[in-house]
């Protein structure tokens, strides 16, 4: 899950079962069946601030995020 600081998510809701997309239509989640999952979020809709990035394991064993900024 990626949230910025106007609140914007981009997430899968494991209650709804559905991607959550409030940065639009560039931006884009592979989705919760993807070997990795991948978050993308286009430079243009960065703004300033803290960003909160954060994932759920849902098996057995470690899992680690990853962040990479592109310019």
């Amino acid at each position: 899950m990626v949230v910025e600081p106007e609140w914007r998510r981009l997430w899968f809701d494991p209650l709804s079962r559905s991607s959550v997309n409030d940065f639009g239509p560039f931006a884009d989640y592979s989705g919760p069946g993807s070997e990795p999952q991948v978050l993308v979020i286009p430079l243009g809709s960065v703004i300033p601030g803290d960003y909160h990035v954060s994932g759920v394991g849902t098996g057995s064993g470690p899992y680690h995020i990853s962040l990479i900024v592109n310019d």
